[in-house]
């Protein structure tokens, strides 16, 4: 508990359990257009960073970029965790798979940087 309770996207499908919200329901997965087309920019960026003159620092600023996103997402989700309506549940459920695959494109891309060192 104590280790969910650290980690931002942990925490956030802990809370959701505990307000019932079903995070392990594939039915809830549908995401929103805007989103979606962030992903896939950001897949088409990270794939153009090895085409790049420097690739270790458009990875860094790359990787800058993508905690700036998961911090952002954070902090929404404090505060609708705050208020946890209906809505605002769901809300955070959408925020928290945004999460999620923010985290991955971060492990991603720091594991493309450790190949380049």
């Amino acid at each position: 508990a104590n280790r969910a309770l650290k980690d931002p996207l942990q925490r956030a499908r802990y809370l959701l359990s505990l307000h019932g919200v079903d995070i392990n329901d594939e039915s809830n997965t549908v995401m929103d257009g805007m989103f979606l087309m962030e992903q896939m920019e950001l897949r088409e960026e990270l794939d153009a960073i090895a085409g790049k003159d420097d690739p270790l620092s458009a990875l860094a600023e790359f990787i800058a970029s993508i905690e700036s996103r998961i911090g952002e997402r954070v902090q929404k989700l404090t505060g609708l965790f705050a208020d946890a309506s209906e809505e605002n549940l769901q809300q955070a459920h959408k925020l928290s798979l945004q999460l999620q695959f923010l985290y991955r494109l971060r492990e991603e891309a720091e594991s493309r940087e450790e190949s380049l060192l």
